[in-house]
């Protein structure tokens, strides 16, 4: 039975005052991603902070899925404060906005074309890094 892969935003005041900041996304999966919000003792109970969801795919592997991008994303891995039970501790990660959109790239691209081969993701990541290096640069040249 396919499941739903998820990502979720904890909206912060610090997030609401600068538009470069980092996004608190949540990547997980569930049969019912609104019930996972909302439910008793679920993340919006467990999380200071209001958490939106940004979007949910169905996907018949999503566990092998979000298992891909919480190791993809692992060095941005964080545990939120006064997180509670349910509260999804470990599924967490402070993710710019062209890694978000990076993210959401990848589940498409899985979703659409069945499971592709470390090398296609390789590319895809290559790709929106490039992206974020000459978005920087060109800040910078400009500052």
């Amino acid at each position: 039975m396919a499941q739903l892969l998820y990502l979720m935003e904890r909206k912060t005041k610090k997030e609401e005052e600068s538009r470069w900041s980092d996004r608190e996304i949540k990547i997980g999966i569930s049969n019912k991603p609104k019930l996972r919000l909302n439910g008793s003792g679920q993340v919006n109970d467990s999380i200071p902070g209001k958490v939106v969801i940004l979007a949910t795919w169905k996907c018949e592997d999503a566990r092998k899925l979000e298992k891909y991008l919480h190791k993809h994303f692992e060095l941005y891995n964080f545990i939120p404060k006064r997180a509670g039970k349910g509260g999804g501790k470990t599924e967490w990660f402070r993710l710019k906005n062209s890694q978000v959109r990076e993210c959401k790239g990848l589940i498409r691209m899985h979703i659409k074309g069945g499971s592709k081969t470390n090398r296609e993701l390789i590319s895809i990541t290559v790709f929106w890094s490039l992206v974020a290096l000459v978005a920087l640069a060109f800040l910078l040249n400009f500052n």
